[in-house]
């Protein structure tokens, strides 16, 4: 089944190894200039 583009996922997850993709409901990050960054899904 072909999704309608519209109806898509705004964003997904893929794993190597794994063999389903999962769709992210929610997530929430940091990032700066020269540091680290962390997102939560």
């Amino acid at each position: 089944m072909t999704l309608n583009p519209a109806d898509r996922p705004y964003f997904s997850l893929s794993v190597d190894g794994l063999e389903h993709d999962f769709q992210i409901l929610s997530f929430t990050g940091h990032e700066a200039i020269n540091k680290p960054f962390c997102f939560t899904l």
